[in-house]
């Protein structure tokens, strides 16, 4: 005999890994688009603060975004892979469930 509160376990745990996968999967495209910007509309008043000092500074200041949002954009890559993971293991374990009711 199967347990049937495990299956519904399984499932309110794959609906929060989907939503979470979706959440990262947007930061990530979020923070790569503003790494290829470089700029994000938090350092906005530091580009503009540093605008007075001239060119170089506004440079190291997007060099600066670049870096950041770039290491923000690979870590929320490797949150959605985790989940993508965790969310396969899940599935599996549904399948698995399902297939020893029948």
């Amino acid at each position: 005999m199967t347990d049937p509160g495990g299956a519904a376990l399984l499932q309110a745990d794959r609906g929060d890994l989907e939503t979470r996968l979706e959440t990262a999967r947007r930061e990530q495209r979020r923070h790569t688009l503003w790494a290829l910007l470089g700029v994000s509309p938090a350092a906005l008043p530091i580009l503009f603060a540093v605008g007075d000092r001239g060119a170089a500074a506004v440079a190291v200041a997007t060099v600066g975004i670049f870096a950041v949002e770039g290491w923000r954009a690979f870590t929320s890559g490797r949150e959605a892979r985790r989940i993508e993971i965790r969310l396969l293991e899940v599935s599996e374990g549904i399948a698995a469930l399902e297939a020893g009711e029948e």
